[in-house]
């Protein structure tokens, strides 16, 4: 008799164990205000991947594929020259001066860098977007001929997309900007920092930038390792939390549903998409929880130069959309 009172004694507490082993923790975020979703149904953004307690791991965040392979070098050659990270959370429509590196091969990327000559290099091309007024292409020595190509069609997206057809695109291999002489150049240099400078002063400079940056462009050109660090969530009012529906690649753009608010963290870019159904307590939700997500990456450093940004269903900017995989499709839609 006693020796089966212990049997099922042992019994009990090993069950008792594998109920807490099978129980979810909750995890909380900044003050404890928000709790992360372990239900292991759909979220309410169509398509979306099911948000399960093994694939967040008790993290209010994505695990990112946290792996020894995922180098983010590319962002560290920068981290430095840029201005300090700030919360302020500019609206799409909202015109600014932007500097833009088109970096690839068969798959093109564009990533926004720090506005300053410490950005520039060969290896890349640029378009520096001085607020929808002119779009400046500096083809860098470098760079290969889809990228120059690319570059160009990034002008003509962000006159048609955002600025409505406004702006002028000029268009500068990097010889020519570099000894030219032009209203337009003085206005490149100038908006870059490095005006009244000599042509042999510009090269040394871009020169030096091609040590510390060179590296790393061809290796992110090859393996758009960038890719791994984005990261979309769905914000979700029952559960005040963030749902993740899709992490380490660019995603397609049947995850937007016009009834949802989306963040979507490409770590030097952070964007806030409200769907035009969405309620208002919803984007009242996703704004406090953008920035929180904004100044406090999981994993890294977020760099010095990322950028918050709101944005409303039908208005996507150009910098949004490269960020799909299917970024044609957005177009098409306009056009409809």
């Amino acid at each position: 008799m006693i020796l089966y009172l212990k049997q099922r004694k042992r019994r009990e507490d090993e069950n008792e164990e594998e109920d807490k082993e099978m129980e979810p923790q909750k995890t909380r975020i900044g003050e404890g205000l928000f709790k992360i979703n372990i239900n292991e149904t759909v979220t309410p953004v169509k398509h979306a991947i099911s948000n399960t307690y093994n694939l967040v791991k008790s993290q209010i965040f994505s695990p990112i594929k946290r792996t020894e392979n995922i180098p983010i070098e590319f962002y560290k050659k920068f981290i430095g020259i840029g201005p300090s990270l700030n919360e302020t959370l500019w609206s799409s429509n909202y015109s600014r001066y932007k500097l833009l590196m088109i970096l690839g091969n068969q798959k093109m990327k564009i990533y926004e860098v720090p506005l300053t000559w410490k950005s520039l290099s060969s290896y890349a091309a640029y378009v520096l977007d001085y607020g929808g007024e002119t779009f400046i292409q500096f083809i860098g020595s470098k760079c290969t001929e889809a990228e120059k190509l690319y570059s160009t069609n990034i002008c003509n997206k962000l006159k048609k997309r955002d600025y409505f057809g406004r702006g002028n695109i000029c268009h500068f291999e990097e010889e020519e900007a570099l000894y030219g002489q032009s209203y337009i150049l003085d206005l490149f240099w100038e908006t870059l920092g490095l005006s009244n400078t000599s042509p042999e002063t510009k090269k040394k400079n871009i020169e030096k930038n091609n040590k510390r940056l060179g590296s790393a462009l061809e290796n992110e050109r090859d393996h758009s390792y960038s890719e791994y660090l984005i990261n979309i969530y769905n914000v979700n009012n029952e559960t005040k939390s963030l749902d993740l529906i899709h992490e380490g690649s660019l995603p397609n753009h049947n995850i937007l549903n016009t009834d949802s608010v989306i963040i979507l963290d490409a770590f030097s870019e952070v964007y806030l998409w409200r769907g035009s159904g969405s309620s208002l307590e919803t984007r009242d939700l996703g704004v406090e929880l953008a920035k929180y997500l904004y100044k406090n990456h999981p994993h890294y450093k977020r760099p010095s130069w990322a950028i918050l940004e709101k944005i409303s269903e039908n208005f996507e900017p150009v910098l949004f959309i490269e960020k799909f995989n299917d970024h044609n499709v957005f177009d098409e839609i306009n056009e409809m």
